[in-house]
């Protein structure tokens, strides 16, 4: 679904990448969100990082266990880095085909955060 572009930007192919990152959603959620979708820059693929945050913040991994762009087996190996995994039947944009668990998942981590700095 991603076409790599001159300028060092990519961008998808919105026939591919509906199933590939929005196949749990409706039809018309889906073109919605493809509308939104604009050129990535490549670089932040292969960019060095420094520091790792996780060792001193508490994070958070939703696998998503029907994604279509990143294989859960990859998705597993991210999130055992992070303080807690949540597993989610849903494609790769759970904001946008499971919203309402979504904002869940976030308000319970806001919680958890606000109440252990009491």
């Amino acid at each position: 679904a991603m076409t790599m572009r001159d300028d060092g930007t990519s961008v998808l192919d919105p026939v591919l990448a509906i199933p590939a990152l929005y196949g749990s959603c409706a039809p018309a959620v889906a073109a919605a969100a493809i509308q939104r979708l604009s050129p990535h820059p490549m670089s932040t693929f292969h960019q060095a990082t420094t520091g790792d945050p996780r060792a001193t913040i508490e994070s958070t991994y939703v696998i998503c266990t029907l994604d279509q762009a990143v294989h859960v087996e990859h998705q597993w190996a991210m999130a055992e880095r992070c303080t807690t995994t949540i597993t989610l039947d849903t494609d790769h944009s759970p904001f946008v085909s499971r919203p309402d668990e979504t904002a869940h998942i976030i308000e319970v981590v806001v919680r958890r955060v606000a109440n252990a700095a009491r």
